[in-house]
């Protein structure tokens, strides 16, 4: 904590010198940004101001009492900005070109030039345009996040910033104090830095054709097949980090595959849509071609069919030669497909080896396919099921813990 005891001092019109306090305000700033608070954060406000203040300056009473809080919370802004002009050039370099909100003269206008450039030009071939507009974006990132890309990309702001973030600030309403722990404080002139670098990572892992950002202002564009690619792999994703985030078990690249085959196979049923649509479209088409025919007279074969063929194809491509014996049923296809994946499957060392064999024999499954039942006894309570599951496939549920060593 920094406290400032600043003396009265009359100016030549015999007038208390409130600028002292601004002095004293803005060394703090000072203080704080050139690392003094280095070791961590100021647990107390800087508290003791004592100030006489003449009416001269638009303060009527004296002391502490004649500033608001609003003056400490600009000076505090005035620092931060000024410390980021210093940085805003070579941070707009590192955010293009698909990051314009920051940085960036005229972002803006040019992400709309790019656009209408990306539709006129594309005219004669199938393109897919999407705009998105985060819902309350500035408040889904963690604070954390914010303060580590910080410290990667701009270790100098970092001290003031572990001042604003590293602890829960307060939210008045009424007589009610609400902790402030998630995303940037609003009206800090840091707020859209921190956003920016935060979703840089996510951003530069995407393939779109056209990728534009600004701010929480996304437009997308491409091809129409990499982006139903895309949807189908957000989609997985989302049921892979449901799962994570229910079952409280991180799982790797590996572990997610075998987890989502069928229980026969080892797996615990969860589904890629990447993995079933193809079977599942493959085998409703040939089940429902004889009511076709009927139904449109002009059709002879499967191949009439709309995107039948392409499929087909794609398939080949893949899987060669091998269809199922009986072309209307899901299954069949998606067996195909399971052993391709399994057949594919790489281990690093012997205990990952063993264990995969074991899931391959039936008994070991039983236990996923009994009807969880209470009333017999049959219910495993969630951290025995956490851990079966952990062990099923080799994730990391503990780490090691190491006790500070007290002299």
């Amino acid at each position: 904590m920094y406290i400032f005891d600043v003396k009265p001092v009359l100016d030549n019109d015999g007038h208390y010198g409130y600028l002292l306090v601004v002095a004293a305000a803005i060394g703090a700033v000072e203080l704080v940004i050139g690392g003094a608070a280095e070791d961590g954060p100021c647990n107390e406000a800087v508290s003791d101001l004592v100030v006489p203040v003449s009416v001269k300056y638009g303060i009527m009473s004296s002391g502490i009492d004649g500033l608001h809080s609003q003056h400490l919370k600009d000076l505090s802004s005035i620092g931060r900005k000024t410390e980021m002009c210093n940085y805003r050039d070579s941070i707009g370099e590192f955010l293009r070109p698909k990051q314009l909100g920051y940085g960036t003269k005229r972002g803006c206008e040019a992400a709309v030039d790019c656009c209408r450039i990306f539709i006129h030009q594309n005219t004669d071939t199938p393109k897919v345009l999407l705009k998105i507009d985060f819902r309350n974006a500035f408040n889904t990132v963690e604070r954390n996040e914010m303060l580590k890309c910080v410290k990667d990309r701009i270790p100098k702001l970092y001290n003031i910033l572990f001042q604003c973030y590293s602890k829960s600030s307060q939210l008045f309403f009424g007589e009610k104090r609400i902790l402030s722990q998630v995303g940037a404080q609003q009206g800090d002139p840091a707020g859209p830095l921190l956003f920016c670098l935060v979703i840089q990572a996510v951003i530069e892992n995407l393939n779109s054709e056209l990728n534009i950002f600004y701010l929480d202002d996304r437009t997308l564009g491409g091809d129409k097949n990499t982006a139903a690619i895309e949807i189908i792999n957000v989609i997985d994703r989302s049921i892979e980090v449901a799962f994570e985030s229910i079952s409280n078990i991180s799982f790797d690249e590996q572990q997610v595959c075998i987890a989502s085959l069928l229980i026969k196979f080892g797996g615990l049923g969860l589904r890629k849509g990447s993995d079933i649509m193809m079977p599942a479209f493959l085998a409703s088409v040939n089940s429902v071609l004889g009511l076709i025919t009927l139904m449109l007279q002009n059709i002879t074969n499967e191949t009439c069919i709309a995107f039948y063929p392409e499929a087909l194809m794609e398939w080949q491509s893949v899987y060669s030669s091998s269809f199922p014996p009986v072309v209307s049923t899901q299954r069949n296809w998606d067996e195909i497909n399971i052993a391709f994946q399994l057949n594919s499957l790489q281990f690093s060392n012997d205990s990952q080896m063993s264990r995969f064999k074991a899931l391959q024999v039936k008994e070991s499954n039983a236990w996923l396919t009994v009807p969880s039942t209470k009333s017999i006894g049959i219910l495993l309570d969630n951290s025995v099921f956490r851990i079966g599951i952990a062990l099923r496939y080799g994730c990391r549920i503990c780490m090691q813990h190491h006790l500070p060593v007290v002299s």
